[in-house]
């Protein structure tokens, strides 16, 4: 007998049979998800500056050895911001870690992004395949990072963030799937980070599922008392872990601007549903050079349906399976729920889940929930046997696959800088509106009045010192200060004054800012509505120290994310002494096997005897929707994907080019379709594009006129498109709807139709060059007839 023998003969046969679904998995991610991104770099979603911009502050407190800093110091202008007092860090630290490896910022990101599907899809299919075979297996591994929403926060929010927390999702449910099968120190150590990486991911999609993680939890833990202590240890271990910065941004968040900001009716629940239409879309419909994607954030008609149909299998499922299908699909109806209007009395009568404020949030769950069924309903429904399991496994994932292909044309972000500069993040700042980086500036001060509007000085905003942002103004005639030290948290002065005075630095005032003048710490003035720093002092010679660190309430829970890092190299310390005992070699452990769901003999990968039909299937169709893509999607104008030649938008009507300005071209309209009737409403689509970078705020009108010239009927959008224009893109088009009512008395006739643009100040753009009454456009005459 040769037991090397046999191992390697054991080892050769699990990557013979586990090879298959690995590929499967690298074509769907590498081949179709990540598509975008190995072809045209960082897409440009909604958050995406938000999150690029954001990095070059901690890159550059990175580089003087702050490692991890709660205050940015350069954004908001120099004034600094309380940005990861309150936002979740770990995505950008390791886009950082990137960065610090070679890659610049804008590739930092692609990367993470496209690791984002890797992660998820591998760790759902391992999850799966615990308790399913393969085919089913990689069918829910496939349904997830080709799922709607899924895609969405990556592609069209362009949230890392976000997609982090989703790709984080299996990863916690398989540790603790595989803690709770077998309790250990060594997969409670896996399980810990899990959690805690999962709840530094993001606000409120980290926190968010886990409800369903706790039920599954404690649906494998049963009444079995070791399990129970093990994942309840795991569990608090890893909030420990992550306890650092939860515990802050919870008991901190009333010093910001965040209730203020929650508490402004454009950002109540109600006014974010979901609506039907978005949620249960049957196929959606891509618009590359559009400038927005327009793409619904939902879940999709079919695969909802599809996840439903593990329901009625339920009989055919073990008890245990049973319980996990049932936790899953409450979850994934009561998250899908709660983002529709429906739902309204339920966010009402629990405040703590107005919170989440959007409600299209909670999407993330019911996408996951409903992947992972889909995957339970293939096992129930679908043939197992070759060569039928093998047809209709490839039918299924085509569908699905088929039905993402819009999601995989995000808006192509070539016009963002790979490697933004500190002026580069002001420009953005000034330009967008979004004061810290992030989308409504609500980590600023509580109170602040009136937001500063650029730097208080030249170079404040570039990492200029602390002793630097001391406003000049505020030294009395005759006074002098002078640096001992400096740095951009902290400084020490020495001061010299023949009167008392009051010294105020160009920063926020914010909690973990000290003052000590002469050794003895002092308190600072009452802010001012801009919420800066002052210090009274008295008059002669006198030392002032300020510096930005911990908090008494902070201190207390780096204490216990401290203790809990000592918990997890004891356990990783126990489980590696474990191993020493169990092999007598140390770093070669046994070949670990464990029983599974059934009982029956599995090691890390599952059970490679377990049968692989489908997933031949599943491979060939992602090969065929990777060669749909290149040969048909990216080249031929198809329902699921409308091409833009440059010149003719999809679905625009007329074409008739004019200039607006310098630099805004009306590429043409789409008219209502007939005759109208006195009291109808009258829908027109305008079409813009804009060749330069617009910092000025533009509205569009249209009128109606009749022959004598007065305006009968009306309609103003604010921002051309929706769409402020400093966030348009140069060369992409943005459909400009405008819907005006006709009054009812309105008599029959032609009647022409006008359209311009205006600033804010009223003032109407010229049009072709011509300045003389060439404000207005005519565009096709309206008709209107009675009935």
């Amino acid at each position: 007998m040769d037991p090397g023998g046999s191992l390697r003969q054991h080892l050769d046969d699990r990557i013979a049979f586990d090879l298959l679904p690995v590929m499967a998995i690298l074509a769907v991610v590498l081949g179709f998800v990540d598509s975008p991104f190995l072809r045209s770099g960082l897409p440009l979603g909604d958050d995406t500056e938000l999150h690029l911009y954001r990095l070059v502050d901690l890159d550059h407190l990175i580089r003087q050895g702050i490692l991890y800093s709660r205050w940015q110091p350069d954004q908001v202008y120099g004034f600094g911001s309380p940005l990861f007092s309150f936002y979740a860090p770990l995505s950008a630290y390791l886009v950082e870690i990137a960065h610090v490896l070679g890659a610049s910022f804008g590739s930092g990101m692609g990367i993470v992004f496209a690791a984002m599907p890797l992660v998820g899809g591998g760790a759902s299919y391992f999850f799966l395949h615990r308790r399913l075979p393969r085919g089913p297996a990689l069918l829910g591994s496939t349904a997830y990072v080709s799922s709607l929403y899924f895609l969405y926060n990556i592609m069209v929010r362009g949230s890392i963030s976000d997609g982090l927390a989703m790709a984080l999702f299996p990863v916690v449910l398989l540790a603790l799937d595989r803690l709770l099968e077998r309790p250990g120190p060594g997969r409670a150590v896996l399980a810990s980070v899990a959690i805690a990486a999962l709840l530094l991911s993001h606000n409120v999609s980290g926190p968010v599922v886990v409800p369903t993680l706790v039920a599954c939890a404690g649906w494998w833990a049963g009444r079995r008392p070791i399990a129970i202590a093990w994942g309840g240890a795991s569990v608090g271990l890893g909030l420990g872990l992550a306890l650092f910065f939860i515990g802050p941004a919870a008991s901190g968040v009333v010093y910001t601007r965040v209730p203020e900001w929650l508490a402004q009716p454009a950002f109540f629940f109600d006014q974010h549903w979901v609506m039907p239409r978005d949620l249960f879309v049957l196929a959606a419909s891509a618009t590359p050079g559009a400038m927005l994607t327009n793409l619904p954030a939902g879940l999709g008609l079919v695969q909802v349906l599809a996840a439903l149909a593990a329901l009625p299998a339920l009989p055919r499922f073990s008890p245990r399976v049973r319980g996990e299908v049932i936790i899953l699909a409450a979850s994934a109806i009561g998250f899908a729920f709660l983002t529709t209007s429906a739902s309204d009395l339920v966010w009402r009568a629990i405040p703590p889940l107005q919170i989440v404020s959007l409600p299209w949030r909670l999407l993330a769950v019911s996408d996951f929930a409903g992947a992972l069924l889909i995957g339970y309903a293939a096992d129930a429904w679908l043939p197992r046997q070759e060569p039928a399991a093998g047809a209709a496994f490839g039918v299924a994932a085509l569908v699905v696959l088929i039905l993402a292909v819009p999601y995989v044309y995000p808006l192509p972000g070539d016009s963002l800088p790979a490697n933004p500069t500190l002026a580069d993040v002001t420009a953005f700042q000034q330009r967008s509106g979004a004061l810290g980086t992030t989308s409504n500036s609500e980590f600023l001060p509580r109170g602040l009045a009136t937001f500063p509007t650029g730097p208080p000085f030249p170079g404040a905003d570039q990492g200029a010192t602390l002793d630097q942002k001391l406003d000049p103004a505020s030294i009395p005639v005759g006074g002098s200060v002078r640096a001992v030290n400096a740095g951009q948290l902290s400084t020490r002065l020495a001061t010299n004054s023949p009167a008392p005075f009051v010294a105020h630095f160009f920063t926020f005032r914010f909690p973990g800012w000290s003052a000590i003048v002469d050794g003895r710490p002092t308190s600072f003035d009452e802010p001012g509505p801009d919420r800066t720093m002052a210090v009274s002092l008295p008059a002669g010679q006198h030392e002032l120290a300020l510096s930005f660190g911990e908090t008494s309430t902070q201190q207390f829970f780096d204490a216990v994310s401290l203790l809990s890092i000592v918990g997890l190299f004891g356990f990783a310390l126990t489980s590696i002494l474990r191993t020493f005992r169990m092999t007598g070699v140390p770093g070669k452990p046994l070949l670990n096997h464990e029983k599974g769901v059934g009982g029956e003999v599995r090691g890390w990968l599952g059970d490679a005897r377990r049968p692989g039909a489908g997933v031949s299937g599943i491979l060939v169709a992602s090969i065929v929707v990777i060669g749909l893509k290149w040969s048909v999607f990216d080249r031929v104008d198809t329902p699921l994907v409308h091409l833009y030649d440059g010149q003719r938008p999809p679905g625009m009507a007329v074409a008739s080019i004019h200039r607006f300005g310098d630099s805004l071209d009306l590429l043409g309209y789409t008219p209502p379709s007939g005759s109208s009737q006195p009291g109808q409403v009258v829908r027109f689509d305008l079409y813009w594009r804009t060749n330069a970078t617009l910092s000025v705020y533009y509205s569009s009108f249209l009128h109606v006129v009749d022959a004598s010239g007065q305006n009968v009927a009306l309609d103003d959008n604010k921002d051309i498109a929706d769409l402020p224009m400093p966030r348009w893109r140069t060369g992409a088009y943005a459909r400009d709807e405008h819907a005006v009512k006709l009054p009812p008395n309105l008599p029959p006739g032609n009647y022409r139709v006008q359209v311009g643009i205006y600033d804010r100040s009223d003032h109407r753009l010229p049009i072709d060059g011509k300045s003389d009454g060439g404000s207005t456009l005519d565009l096709a005459p309206l008709t209107v007839q009675t009935s």
